[in-house]
């Protein structure tokens, strides 16, 4: 009776030993759990990163970095369209179309167009790539709705600061195919939180 009651107990310590056993080697990095040092639910600690809202990149359905869909909303947006045309500070991919030469008329009118609000701060630099061709893009400063330009340093570079809790927009036309890096600065800081290239076609 004796050796019965130790087979038994032996066979339930076994029995939990690999139990134990079997839920430590199920611990993973997508079993719906917080374990394994994760900061979150599968993730964090030896799993990917943790997705936030303010882990400087966009994702999780956000608008923009960190901001938008289940963050909060951007200080500063950027429509598809301006009142000139397509806005080419929106953050897809867009087709620029350009003429020959300056001198004639241009056919493709484009915007440069964002909506801020009270706390949002926005520059934007536009700068030729290449030889440096000052005819490449033509701004009409006559059109600025809420653009503080910046002075031109050189043929080819143009700068704009945003007037917080407004909406900007200033018609832009191209020429040539050069491509022009556009680079966005948010909130006073001297480095781009954002960089495009712009493509050009004829």
């Amino acid at each position: 009776m004796k050796s019965l009651i130790q087979l038994l107990l032996t066979t339930c310590l076994l029995f939990s030993l690999s139990t134990c056993k079997k839920n430590e080697a199920a611990a993973s990095c997508s079993d719906g759990k917080q374990n394994q040092n994760e900061t979150g639910i599968d993730c964090g600690g030896e799993c990917s990163v943790c997705i936030t809202c303010s882990d400087g990149i966009q994702n999780q359905g956000e608008t923009d970095i960190d901001c938008g869909g289940p963050c909060n909303a951007c200080d500063v947006t950027f429509p598809a369209k301006g009142k000139y045309g397509p806005n080419i500070l929106r953050l897809d991919t867009i087709t620029i179309k350009g003429s020959i030469q300056s001198t004639i008329t241009p056919m493709h009118y484009y915007s440069i167009c964002a909506n801020l609000s009270s706390s949002g701060a926005l520059k934007v630099r536009f700068t030729t790539m290449g030889s440096g061709n000052p005819c490449n893009f033509t701004i009409n400063s006559s059109t600025k709705e809420n653009w503080i330009p910046t002075t031109n340093v050189f043929p080819g570079f143009k700068e704009y600061t945003a007037i917080p809790n407004s909406n900007c927009d200033l018609q832009i036309y191209f020429c040539g195919t050069e491509p022009i890096k556009v680079e966005y600065f948010l909130n006073g800081s001297s480095t781009p939180y954002r960089t495009k290239i712009l493509s050009l076609t004829i």
